[in-house]
């Protein structure tokens, strides 16, 4: 009395790995008959019930998965590490800032982005986003132009850091 179709396939399976709070999640649906791929399906779509197919005796169904997106990040006084997306998260820049607590006081808010044959270097602020690649490097340096060298009276010699760009001497 069963249909012999991907919805009774999956829902005897324990069905498909579709959540947006995870990091790989089910992407593509392909069925295979003799050796050869007859169909391709999105695996949400089907999750969702928009898409079906019949199968027949020998059939073979295989699922891909979703890789997560993710970001190299490098930097003196940084998390030097690999920065993974989940599926609900937008992958962009100021998703990668909260993702790693900010821009710690020192670093530059000048980012240098490498992608496989591209470099682009962009100062970012609070009301600037980029979307991202996957798998690009970003550098983060230290900050060399908020700093104010100052010696007090006894001689000894400070640094001071002004985080705010309107400040002047």
């Amino acid at each position: 009395y069963e249909t012999p179709d991907l919805k009774t396939l999956f829902g005897k399976l324990g069905g498909l790995i579709i959540n947006p709070d995870l990091y790989y999640t089910s992407d593509k649906i392909y069925i295979l008959r003799n050796g050869e791929i007859i169909d391709k399906y999105d695996a949400q779509k089907v999750y969702l019930g928009m898409e079906n197919a019949i199968l027949q005796d020998n059939d073979f169904v295989f699922v891909t998965e979703k890789q997560p997106n993710y970001v190299y990040v490098f930097g003196k006084n940084m998390p030097n590490t690999i920065v993974q997306f989940k599926n609900n998260e937008p992958f962009d820049f100021k998703t990668l800032i909260s993702k790693i607590n900010g821009i710690p006081e020192g670093i530059s808010n000048t980012v240098t982005i490498l992608n496989d044959s591209t470099k682009v270097t962009f100062t970012w602020d609070k009301d600037k986003n980029i979307k991202l690649e996957n798998g690009s490097t970003i550098i983060f340096n230290l900050d060399t132009q908020n700093y104010v060298y100052a010696i007090d009276a006894s001689g000894k010699p400070n640094m001071i850091y002004l985080d705010n760009d309107n400040i002047t001497l």
